[in-house]
């Protein structure tokens, strides 16, 4: 069977998806720790007593965050952390084109497989593919090729920019 991220991690081999489910927690924790704080702050020379602002003291959204809400009309952090969570507890769900609560799910299946296979960069540090994953989507699935047929050979998926 083709496994595609709109089946359920269930459905890969407990080896892969232990990797699924690691990265599924390195994202929601990077969501979780980067959150916009809102304090008070004195006004200089206030027109009535005891008047304060509000000031952001962030952290600021991690970037795969920023980029998914720039690109997806409704994107929601409560969505995307219920979404990880259950990938997290292996109750993600196939995508059902009748029930779009789910369609988070298979976002998040994509965006893993996509950082598993292909490796990326987070706050300038490099981090490499997961070497087994990809051999794995490659040889037994045809990852590589079915996405972009001009990739032949192993040297050439080196090069892939991500």
């Amino acid at each position: 069977m083709k496994w595609v991220p709109e089946e359920s991690t269930r459905d890969l081999p407990e080896r892969i998806r232990t990797y699924f489910v690691e990265e599924a927690s390195h994202l929601l924790y990077d969501l979780e720790n980067h959150t916009q704080q809102i304090v008070l702050v004195p006004i200089d020379n206030p027109p009535v007593h005891q008047r304060q602002k509000r000031r952001s003291e962030t952290c600021g959204n991690p970037e795969w965050y920023s980029q998914l809400h720039r690109n997806i009309l409704h994107f929601r952090r409560n969505w995307t952390k219920k979404a990880l969570s259950r990938i997290i507890n292996g109750l993600d769900k196939k995508l059902d084109i009748t029930n779009t609560r789910y369609t988070f799910d298979t976002l998040f299946r994509s965006v893993i497989l996509d950082r598993l296979v292909q490796g990326y960069q987070e706050e300038d540090v490099l981090i490499p593919h997961n070497q087994e994953v990809k051999e794995y989507f490659e040889a037994e699935l045809g990852y590589f090729k079915a996405k972009n047929p001009a990739l032949k050979t192993s040297k050439n998926l080196e090069s892939v920019p991500f």
